[in-house]
């Protein structure tokens, strides 16, 4: 069987590499959108995983949709089968060419993987589907720790941890705000990749802007809420997790979460929304989470995290085995083969 993964593989998503690498041992694999566009190869299986991803990431118009849809086409009457994984309820940029692109692609393929049962049950789709959860990220415990990473000392306190990318500033300030509202005098909150640090203005205003910018991260610094621009590398992840107690996935209102699957893999209290399928996984692993926008309630689930346990051995090897890359894997070629 030739598989078409229409993803790049060299990312800093390492969800792609990881499904890649350990399908490889079931299938033969191709990876890259260049090779749907150019249709000189033939696939059994042609799988999308981000819709948006097959236009580079990028605007793409009504034409550049024509496109698409004839490129499918070509691929249906050679005879792939078309498979879609469901990473996003909506396109990160929801405009009406982007909304239209996810409804096209869902309707068009013929099974979508699901990362949950919430996923499955939210998208009215009349095809096939599969739910296959994410996997875990053990291949990252084998890397050689070659760390640069900055971070505070703590004492007797709890280090909370808010590890990814935060797109809204929304989402910074609820957090900021439930920590103070709990914390004690030896707590530290740690924010990597902090959207208010990230923020700039054009122009004079970015003067005053860059000012100010530095007189909050002071105050903050003194109530321990420490803000780092730094997206941190994987050579850094085991120093930053290993250092820390809690680890928060800051996105509220998102399908799914990897940032769920690296704090478990490295053994580590989760706290996020109660949202989608990172909802359902934070249950499934007895592990705290909020309503989206409540501060009361992510007041409370930090407190319920800082008393929450880790897994215990056996069900650490339990969560390991079961979302290992390969077990992963070998679900999505018992799809695949199932479409034939």
């Amino acid at each position: 069987m030739r598989v078409l993964i229409a993803s790049a593989f060299e990312t800093n998503n390492d969800y792609i590499k990881m499904l890649v690498t350990a399908l490889r041992s079931f299938c033969e694999v191709v990876t890259e959108v260049d090779v749907f566009w150019k249709r000189e190869q033939q696939f059994d299986i042609i799988h999308i995983q981000w819709p948006e991803e097959l236009f580079y990431w990028k605007s793409f118009s009504i034409d550049n949709l024509m496109d698409l849809k004839e490129t499918l086409n070509f691929w249906k009457n050679s005879g792939s089968k078309i498979v879609a994984t469901r990473h996003n309820i909506l396109p990160n940029n929801s405009n009406s060419h982007n909304v239209g692109l996810y409804d096209y692609i869902y309707k068009s393929v013929d099974a979508v993987v699901h990362l949950g049962k919430y996923s499955s049950t939210h998208l009215n789709n009349p095809n096939r589907s599969a739910i296959i959860e994410h996997p875990n990220y053990s291949p990252l415990l084998l890397l050689k720790n070659v760390s640069s990473a900055d971070i505070p000392n703590k004492s007797k306190g709890k280090l909370f941890l808010s590890f990814g990318s935060i797109r809204y500033k929304e989402e910074e300030k609820l957090l900021i705000a439930a920590f103070l509202k709990v914390k004690t005098k030896d707590d530290i909150l740690l924010v990597t990749d902090s959207f208010f640090i990230r923020q700039n203005y054009g122009g004079g205003l970015n003067l005053f802007f860059n000012l100010y910018k530095k007189i909050r991260v002071k105050c903050l610094k003194k109530q321990n809420v420490i803000l780092q621009s730094k997206r941190i590398s994987n050579e850094d992840l085991f120093d930053y997790f290993h250092s820390s107690d809690v680890i928060i996935s800051p996105r509220q209102k998102q399908l799914n979460s990897g940032v769920i699957y690296l704090a478990l893999t490295y053994n580590k209290v989760i706290v996020s929304s109660n949202y989608g399928n990172i909802g359902e996984a934070l249950q499934k692993y007895n592990m705290p989470s909020y309503e989206p926008g409540s501060l009361n309630s992510l007041a409370n689930s930090l407190l319920i995290a800082k008393s929450t346990k880790p897994f215990t051995i056996d069900a650490y090897n339990f969560f390991l085995e079961q979302t290992a890359p390969m077990t992963i894997a070998k679900k999505h070629y018992e799809l695949y083969s199932s479409l034939f």
